[in-house]
């Protein structure tokens, strides 16, 4: 802002808002899998973030440092095998964000976000109307 205009707005005293949201009251359905159907969404997941970021196969198993082989299990419902948090985190950025956006579209949690940051936005504008 040019400095004449910043002069010309009226100083206004700050609070302290407390912002407090608990997630759960704003998720529509609660998410209870069996270990099973965990294992099963945990392929799922896995395969569609590394197709969405064209990450194949044999590119994950030389970042990792494993086998084509456990990767191609890892991308199957079928198999009992998942990599660690540590293996996922040696993949790039471009994989967790696929990742979280497919998390996020299978759970609503970017609804759930939006509704925090709204009631945030409404804490905000109150605060600042006082």
């Amino acid at each position: 802002m040019p400095r004449s205009i910043q002069q010309a707005l009226p100083s206004l005293e700050l609070k302290n808002v407390s912002l407090k949201v608990d997630l759960r009251n704003n998720v529509s359905r609660p998410v209870e899998l069996s270990s099973e159907e965990a294992a099963i969404l945990a392929a799922e997941v896995f395969d569609e973030a590394l197709n969405a970021c064209g990450i194949g196969t044999e590119q994950a198993a030389l970042v990792i440092g494993v086998s084509k082989g456990l990767v191609s299990k890892w991308r199957s419902p079928h198999y009992r095998e998942r990599p660690s948090y540590a293996q996922l985190l040696q993949l790039p950025p471009a994989f967790h964000l696929a990742m979280n956006r497919i998390v996020s579209r299978r759970f609503g949690f970017a609804r759930a976000a939006l509704a925090m940051l709204m009631d945030a936005a409404g804490d905000l504008a109150v605060a600042v109307g006082e």
